[in-house]
């Protein structure tokens, strides 16, 4: 019964931050299986406000490096308009 709650929250419909193929799910709840049967297997499951937690760290580097990847596309547009503007093209806007 462990088990199968355990399978249920780590492959729940929207297993975050994953996305599962249906031929993943099987492939990983197998192996997850087998593990368990072997002993291998960690079933302790994360209360629900540390998954909480767990995925609000998740989104904020991930927003922290989608910020830095835009600061770094609008220097490189910067950067790109002072060359034409010395070459004395026109900026189409």
């Amino acid at each position: 019964m462990e088990l199968k709650q355990y399978l249920l929250v780590k492959y729940a419909q929207e297993p975050f931050p994953y996305v599962f193929s249906e031929q993943d799910l099987y492939a990983n709840i197998e192996r997850d299986i087998r593990y368990y049967e072997a002993g291998k297997l960690d079933i302790t499951l994360k209360s629900q406000s540390e998954r909480w937690q767990e995925e609000r760290e998740y989104l904020q580097s991930l927003y922290i490096e989608k910020c830095r990847e835009v600061r770094e596309l609008v220097d490189y547009v910067v950067e790109l308009e002072q060359m034409l503007a010395q070459s004395a093209l026109n900026l189409p806007r």
